[in-house]
């Protein structure tokens, strides 16, 4: 932490808002495409600037494109200043009037949001390439005080810019991301390795992809790919922030220090190493050095991506209340945030609040849909008893994700407490299957749960003892092991591990599901549940 703190020159934020376009039902050319072709070339270029830094899209987007909120365009500034300290802003304007296209770019700077500069210069509309590499050019000019450049962008036909908009477009824009997808972006990297744009959608795709799927060949294509990069993009902020996230995806925890220490030698600035030295840490449940990491980042830029991660640290930390401040700050600047309401319905399921979770969790699904938060609806619809609606949603999320354990897991725990005798076992056995290669603290654990539900009380055991084995300083197996004794019928060692549950935070609903409904009748168990919530009885567990 003390090797960051050292000086460097004050850091300039940058906003750039979605490109409009504006016409008079002249233009031939794909709108979406026009869009998508200004917006990546202004991005790479603010992007390639060694003094200017680009606020994400993700702080951006849930501010500049809420429809419900009604704002003007002065007071969506402002507001964006108040959520991402913004110090400038950059918009385009594509005007198509009989018989030119014109490109405007507009420099705005805080606090009043006068114009500082202005350039517009005709556009062909159907040559991407000119018109990316002229958007880059301009850009550089609307900054003539920040014009130093990391690397030289590379001129490419319109073939392969083409190729490149629309994969950018469906990662950025359309956020659908699929394998065909993903290889696609592999196929162009491997054509045009110094099309440097592409690496970051390679990262993006790639990591998506394994957080959905669990498969471990996504992040070593991802990672290959990288490292046969042209060795001028090597030595970038850029290059090292992507290798660095998906070393850290891997678990790779050597290799992660090593690319931050490269971010820094290469010129990343300190909110880039802060942000990223706690996404270290919080991987590694180093949660105090996390916590200090996204603190000192909060102190260069107010930013609701690193509000969020630390609002998640401290939530693991015990400081709930605290971490909802944080996540309420974020909704009530931006209530379109798709983390922040995916991070309050987690936090309210893990309380008990499930009417507030299965509200956040829609919220979040309606922001984005994700594999990750139907599963979890369902995990809060089988709490509340309302097996026949989480069945429905957990095979969305199955039928989404299917080689995803967890999820496979969820499903056939519903399908078993529905009584679907027909299903549940193929079900487990799937999880048992895909678990078979791994030996991961999760996949034993995975598997401990489905081997108890099939009966195999033996094999359960043998793969909970494995996971207590790499978890025995940590609390991540306490509530599968009370699962597991209770599916397998070995009382004083459930009731063991349900305190243990309770006493790391576990609210006592949990307990109401229908694998421990054999305690029911033991009076201990009941005032064990009762010393965390007085009103807890087992009337609501599925008979």
């Amino acid at each position: 932490m003390y090797k960051l703190q050292v000086h460097k020159p004050a850091e300039h934020y940058v906003a750039f808002l979605p490109p409009v376009v504006k016409s008079a039902a002249l233009l031939s050319a794909d709108t979406n495409m026009l869009k998508a072709t200004i917006d990546d070339a202004i991005r790479q270029s603010i992007i390639n600037s060694k003094q200017l830094n680009l606020i994400s899209q993700d702080e951006v987007a849930p501010i500049v494109q809420s429809g419900k909120a009604k704002l003007t365009f002065a007071d969506k500034l402002h507001k964006l200043k108040q959520a991402t300290g913004a110090q400038e802003v950059v918009t385009a304007e594509l005007n198509c009037m009989q018989p030119q296209c014109y490109l405007t770019l507009v420099r705005l700077e805080a606090p009043n949001w006068t114009v500082k500069a202005r350039k517009q210069w005709p556009i062909i509309t159907d040559n991407y390439s000119q018109m990316y590499h002229s958007s880059s050019q301009q850009l550089t000019a609307l900054f003539p005080d920040f014009d130093s450049k990391y690397i030289a962008m590379a001129q490419l036909s319109d073939e392969v810019q083409i190729e490149h908009i629309e994969l950018y477009q469906k990662v950025q824009q359309v956020g659908d991301y699929t394998e065909q997808l993903f290889m696609r972006i592999k196929e162009a990297i491997e054509q045009t390795p110094q099309l440097y744009a592409n690496y970051e959608l390679l990262r993006e795709v790639a990591l998506s992809l394994y957080q959905q799927s669990q498969q471990t060949e996504y992040l070593d294509i991802a990672n290959k790919l990288l490292f046969n990069s042209p060795t001028a993009y090597q030595n970038t902020p850029a290059f090292a922030k992507n290798a660095m996230l998906i070393a850290v995806a891997r678990q790779d925890w050597l290799a992660a220090k090593q690319y931050l220490t490269k971010a820094e030698q290469v010129g990343a600035n300190t909110l880039t190493l802060y942000e990223l030295q706690g996404l270290l840490y919080l991987q590694q449940d180093q949660l105090p050095e996390a916590q200090q990491a996204f603190e000192l980042a909060l102190k260069i830029r107010v930013s609701p991506i690193i509000k969020q991660n630390l609002a998640q640290v401290l939530w693991w930390q015990g400081q709930i209340e605290e971490a909802k401040q944080l996540l309420n700050e974020v909704i009530n600047v931006s209530p379109q945030n798709y983390m922040a309401n995916q991070l309050l319905a987690d936090i309210a399921l893990t309380e008990g609040e499930l009417v507030v979770a299965i509200k956040q969790y829609k919220q979040a699904i309606e922001i984005k849909p994700d594999s990750i938060d139907l599963s979890n609806l369902s995990i809060a619809y089988s709490l509340q008893g309302e097996f026949e609606q989480a069945l429905v949603v957990a095979q969305q999320a199955v039928d989404i994700n299917p080689e995803h354990i967890s999820f496979r897991l969820n499903l056939a725990d519903i399908e078993k407490a529905l009584g679907l005798s027909e299903s549940y076992p193929a079900n487990y056995l799937k999880v048992v299957e895909l678990t078979q290669d791994k030996l991961t603290l999760d996949s034993y654990l995975e598997v401990a749960q489905a081997y108890s539900q099939l009966g195999e009380a033996k094999l359960a055991l043998q793969a909970l003892n494995k996971a207590i084995s790499i978890a025995s300083d940590h609390n991540e197996y306490v509530f599968t092991a009370a699962l597991v004794y209770s599916v397998i019928g070995e009382y004083q060692s459930a009731l063991m591990y349900i305190e243990k549950s309770l006493a790391i935070g576990y609210h006592p609903m949990w307990f109401n599901l229908p694998w421990f409904k054999s305690w029911c009748q033991k009076e201990e168990f009941i005032a064990l549940l009762q010393q965390y919530d007085s009103s807890f009885s087992c009337a609501s567990v599925l008979n």
